[in-house]
Formats: C-alpha cells, sequence, structure tokens
C-alpha cells in the first residue's frame, strides 16, 4: 500500500487504508484539488491496527518509516482524512497534523451547506472532539452527537462483530457520519461529513 511518489511539497494529504478504497471518486477530486494549492499525497497505513494487535516493534518501525519518509521529502504538514490515522499518528509525527477540514477552511475550499443534523462519533474523537469541532466549520447549524450506541468497532480490533443497536430510534434514518470507516461498517444509510 505504500505509495509516496505524490507526496511532494511541503504540506501532504495521507487519506489512511479505508477512504482511498471506498471512496475513489471522492478521493480524486480531493487529491486534484489540493494538487491546485500545491499539496502531494502519499498513500500508506498509519499502523494503528498493528498497534492494537500488540506488535510493539511493528508498529514502532512503522511510526519511523513514515517520519523518514516525510524527512526525506520536506514534508512539514501533513492533512489527515482518517480519524484513526490523526488520533494515532498525531503524538508520534515529527510534522505538524492537520485534519482536512481545518485546511480546506484554510484554503477557502468549501462553504457552510450542511444543515445541522446528528452525527456518528468515531470512538477516537468521543472524548476529545478535535475533528467534530473541526468539521462543524461547515455547517449551518449545529451537530449533535448520536448518545446510546456503540461504535462501528473497527477501531479497536473488534472487526468482525456487526452493529445493530445504531438502527435504534435514538439515530434515525439518516445522520452524518465522521469518520468514513464507521459509515462503511455500521450499514446504515448516511452522509459522510462534508467530503
Amino acid at each position: 500500500m505504500k505509495n509516496y511518489r505524490n507526496a511532494t511539497g511541503k504540506c501532504i494529504l495521507f487519506p489512511g487504508c479505508n477512504f482511498p478504497s471506498f471512496y475513489p471518486k471522492t478521493m480524486k477530486k480531493l487529491v486534484k484539488l489540493l494538487k491546485e494549492h500545491g499539496i502531494g499525497v502519499a498513500y500508506d497505513c498509519c499502523g494503528k491496527p498493528i498497534a492494537e494487535l500488540g506488535l510493539e516493534a511493528d508498529e514502532k518501525r512503522i511510526i519511523q518509516r513514515i517520519n523518514d519518509e516525510f524527512e526525506k521529502r520536506g514534508v512539514e504538514e501533513v492533512i489527515m482524512l482518517c480519524p484513526n490515522c490523526y488520533t494515532f499518528l498525531k503524538p508520534y509525527l515529527k510534522v505538524k497534523v492537520t485534519d482536512i477540514y481545518a485546511k480546506l477552511e484554510e484554503l477557502g475550499i468549501g462553504e457552510k451547506n450542511l444543515e445541522s443534523g446528528k452525527v456518528f462519533l468515531p470512538c477516537l474523537d468521543r472524548e476529545k472532539r478535535e475533528i467534530l469541532a473541526s468539521a462543524e466549520r461547515f455547517v449551518k447549524g449545529n451537530l449533535e452527537s448520536v448518545k446510546g450506541v456503540q461504535c462501528c468497532c473497527r477501531s479497536n480490533d473488534r472487526s468482525w462483530i456487526k452493529i445493530w443497536t445504531l438502527r435504534s430510534e435514538a439515530y434515525g434514518a439518516e445522520g452524518y457520519y465522521e469518520c468514513k470507516t464507521c459509515r462503511i461498517f455500521t450499514e446504515i444509510p448516511g452522509k459522510i461529513c462534508c467530503l
């Protein structure tokens, strides 16, 4: 999966594993849009799945490899699409880590075009709500997090569990997802927040 050949410029996009696979058209459009601003793209796994398996030596090796790739290319800032990548890598990277919503606002891309609604928060953002706060820049009103539901289980290595509790009245028929992985693995109709 590693591909750094288009990781050019001081700022690059790091989409993680799932987004490019499940949303290739959106990925292509986003890469093209950011390229107009001199932002390249690097395809790699953040190493979180390896860390969850307890393979500490491999986890450290992956993080070091990513840092080495960024240093070799003169990267100073990395834009994360995936909340898992953002939360997992942020403490370890030697470069500035920015979420996609903050970068889009900084570049003057996008507008407040989303209506208020409920949002399914990934586990990794349920406490700090950093990415949610950033995504709200593009919402006309407020996003209310869905209460009383489990996580999608993809961020904590319980990957084969299906979550049917999301079909509850508390959620409703439609809402927003901050995380593309959560959207895919909960199998619930919804909108990917902002993208």
